[in-house]
């Protein structure tokens, strides 16, 4: 529920300004929730270029929104029609050093982040399906980037994707193309020899003590340019464009480690689940690499992680002819949390097991 600053502030920008644009993330591990993990960086040329043309951008842990004042609206027409086309860019991190963790993404899988723009896409999502997916991630690259095993004297060119940033590279006497990307400016950036196209990746430098998510790359074309103009120029209240970043909360098969360090036995026990039809395979006896003996409930199905479960897990003794509980061991047994994930294998698509261990 929005608390009683947050509506004020909401009346407040409805009275005095335009939203302009509204760029909103979603992430299903959170439920109804409003995500509290996201912070937003727009590039240095994206201040400049708000700061010229008297927009304003409110960040919030959930969205952007570029916003026009009411009384400047006059002048923000005037700079919007001499620069018709032109690209808004903003990094995206998160506070919460798990979030590949509880987030659909393949656990082994480094050195990449997302990257959202509206220049391919026709609906309001920032990305082709309706989750953001593994095929929506490039490469990071900081620093310098060196192609290798190319022909000596070949030339490529590297390019900004938004920027007229461009530069021509010539393979060395060892075969490598050298790109020392330190004074450019941050973005999506392509390598290409000729119309090939050896990489794309983006050039940026993830801040310590925050996960880098993504990049994203809002381009604001003539026909929404004229959009804006012609209703400023009506007076009327500006429709803004709505854009949003949509997470799936990874799937895991839930594996529970009951230990009897006081009970004498865990025969004839299962995990009854209300609220959802979840089940578990028959109970296993186990030994934990610590040489301490288990007994296992596995899940039959992988479920989504969620930061708060309306689940009731309990253990009980099997049921009496009526069905109902004989004994009631524990009556409220956890949910598990993203920090017991254990995979399989290093593959992408390997099993992965939110893994609990209880003492009884």
């Amino acid at each position: 529920m929005n608390t009683l600053l947050e509506r004020m502030q909401a009346i407040e920008i409805a009275i005095q300004y335009d939203i302009l644009l509204h760029i909103g993330v979603a992430h299903t591990f959170f439920g109804e929730e409003k995500p509290d993990t996201f912070m937003w960086q727009p590039s240095n040329e994206t201040i400049s270029l708000l700061n010229q043309m008297g927009i304003l951008v409110r960040y919030n842990t959930d969205s952007v929104l570029l916003l026009a004042s009411s009384a400047e609206e006059a002048s923000l027409r005037k700079k919007v029609q001499e620069n018709p086309t032109f690209t808004l860019s903003f990094a995206v991190y998160s506070t919460n050093p798990y979030f590949v963790q509880f987030t659909n993404l393949p656990l082994e899988e480094k050195g990449k982040c997302f990257y959202f723009t509206n220049a391919q896409n026709k609906n309001n999502t920032l990305h082709a399906t309706e989750f953001a997916t593994a095929t929506d991630r490039l490469p990071i690259v900081a620093g310098k980037y060196m192609l290798s095993e190319q022909k000596t004297g070949s030339t490529f060119t590297l390019s900004h994707a938004h920027l007229p940033t461009q530069e021509e590279l010539t393979a060395d006497n060892l075969g490598n193309v050298t790109a020392d990307l330190t004074h450019l400016p941050t973005g999506k950036y392509t390598l290409a020899n000729k119309s090939k196209t050896e990489i794309t990746f983006l050039h940026v430098s993830p801040p310590a003590g925050k996960v880098l998510v993504g990049w994203v790359d809002m381009v604001i074309d003539e026909k929404t340019s004229q959009k804006w103009v012609t209703e400023m120029g009506k007076g009327e209240k500006i429709k803004p464009q709505t854009h949003q970043i949509k997470f799936e909360a990874r799937k895991t098969f839930w594996k529970y480690y009951f230990i009897s360090k006081y009970l004498p036995n865990l025969d004839h026990t299962e995990i009854e689940v209300t609220g959802n039809t979840l089940s578990f395979e028959k109970p296993q006896e186990v030994i934990l690499p610590n040489g301490t003996k288990a007994t296992c409930f596995e899940a039959k199905q992988a479920l989504h992680l969620k930061k708060k479960s309306n689940m009731n897990i309990q253990l009980v003794r099997k049921k009496d002819a009526k069905g109902n509980n004989i004994r009631q061991v524990l009556c409220k047994v956890p949910a598990p949390s993203f920090e017991g994930l254990r995979a399989d294998s290093r593959q992408a698509d390997a099993k992965v097991s939110s893994e609990v261990i209880i003492y009884l």
